[in-house]
């Protein structure tokens, strides 16, 4: 899946604008202070912004996504299609009470809820199948089918993909219909959707998580660390454990550290866990841990824990954590800066066939993507600046048009003897 539109029709941050998406490494560009962390902030929005994001204030964008890929929900089956998310925030009217009711209620004039609209369309590969998701007024009043009105408010927390999909997706099981049953499903994958920094935030996330056992078997355990949250789950414990005991998981059993070894090159052995309570009884019972520790072993076969390791090296681990819980979309500002040439490199390998939007000043990432087509060009690179106009917004996010993509990929193509930042340097892009 990659989001391959994104029209911006009102920001606080940007001036309308309409950026043509969907190659495999989005390069965001521009000069310090002109907008790039606030557009990855907006792409981590429509890809799963909660209703606390949404409600913060007005605005208006449409989204698109193609999806071409085998998915699993219930039967193996190939998703072709695309889908298109409509999200309109708007402020609604202050309600003015009456001054004398306003005295004896002891209720003070105040501004509506935030009104959020969604909605979506999903058309198959085949163009005959058309799914209009119902339009959803959060925190807001809804005119249902039979003339009722209903208030829905939908808790702070939730992804907007809760409240889009929720209604729809009970109807694809009644239905019986298998094309938007997997559409829908497919969705759910979108909601941790979240912009990598490019401080340690993921990595003290990790080292101040909390870890929270379910359920009790002799399975082999299985870990899940949620970014978003910073919450750690592991499913299946092996064995009851009591205060004062350590959990010992295999590092083999932890997906983000499969690679570790080939970026870092040191060997992760396992993580440890101490305990910190207990909450429940019986298939109901919960074990937290906390205090989480990773041990390494380098190729003299010393032991070392996480704590030993380099600033750089911390946030090296931290961003393979983040690509073992994005599967989809992967949003990183500055992910090279401070890393030594080869790990940068090893890092954009690790994002593999992913799509990835990538904020940087950094040649050497510039250095490593190709282009095959002067319209991957294109689509390819998003420039940031300041918006002359001083009455607007105060960024302008703009992509180059198709004449200037054929001159760049033609010189691009012909004078190998230049390197990508190069390039975008004479062109003035970076």
């Amino acid at each position: 899946m990659r989001l391959t539109r994104l029209k911006i029709i009102r920001h606080r941050w940007c001036a309308p604008t309409e950026l043509i998406l969907g190659a495999k490494r989005q390069l965001v560009l521009g000069k310090n202070g002109t907008g790039k962390t606030k557009l990855l902030e907006l792409i981590a929005l429509v890809c799963s912004g909660t209703m606390a994001q949404l409600a913060a204030e007005p605005l208006e964008v449409e989204a698109e996504w193609e999806v071409d890929e085998d998915v699993n929900y219930g039967e193996a089956a190939r998703l072709v299609g695309r889908l298109t998310l409509e999200i309109r925030v708007t402020e609604r009217p202050a309600i003015e009470f009456p001054p004398e009711f306003a005295a004896q209620s002891g209720v003070l004039n105040r501004r509506e809820p935030t009104e959020v609209r969604l909605m979506g369309r999903w058309i198959a590969g085949e163009a005959s199948s058309v799914a209009d998701f119902s339009t959803q007024f959060l925190n807001g009043q809804t005119t249902l089918p039979d003339g009722t009105v209903e208030l829905v408010r939908v808790p702070n927390e939730a992804h907007h993909w809760d409240a889009t999909i929720g209604a729809e997706f009970n109807r694809a099981l009644e239905e019986g219909n298998d094309r938007r049953f997997y559409c829908l499903g497919h969705l759910v994958s979108l909601a941790n959707a979240t912009r990598f920094d490019e401080v340690l935030g993921g990595y003290s996330r990790f080292r101040e998580s909390e870890l929270d056992v379910l359920g009790k078997s002799d399975a082999k355990p299985s870990f899940l660390w949620n970014w978003i949250g910073g919450a750690l789950v592991l499913y299946r414990h092996p064995r009851p454990l009591a205060p004062g005991d350590e959990l010992v998981i295999a590092a083999s059993d932890i997906k983000a550290f499969r690679s570790v070894k080939s970026c870092l090159q040191y060997e992760p052995i396992n993580v440890r866990f101490r305990f910190a309570g207990s909450k429940g009884h019986g298939e109901l019972a919960r074990v937290y841990y906390n205090d989480p520790q990773i041990q390494f072993k380098d190729d003299l076969g010393n032991l070392f824990r996480d704590e030993d390791l380099s600033h750089g090296e911390k946030r090296a681990l931290a961003f393979l954590f983040y690509c073992g819980e994005h599967r989809l979309i992967l949003i990183a500002d500055e992910l090279m800066n401070g890393l030594h040439h080869s790990l940068g490199v090893a890092l954009l390998n690790e994002i593999g066939d992913r799509q990835a939007f990538l904020a940087t000043h950094e040649p050497v990432l510039m250095d490593h993507v190709d282009f095959e087509s002067a319209d991957e060009l294109r689509r390819s690179l998003i420039h940031c600046e300041r918006n002359p106009d001083p009455k607007g917004p105060p960024f302008v996010w703009s992509q180059i048009d198709e004449a200037k993509a054929e001159r760049m990929f033609r010189d691009y193509r012909v004078d190998s003897l230049l390197k990508g930042h190069e390039l975008l340097k004479d062109w003035g892009i970076w």
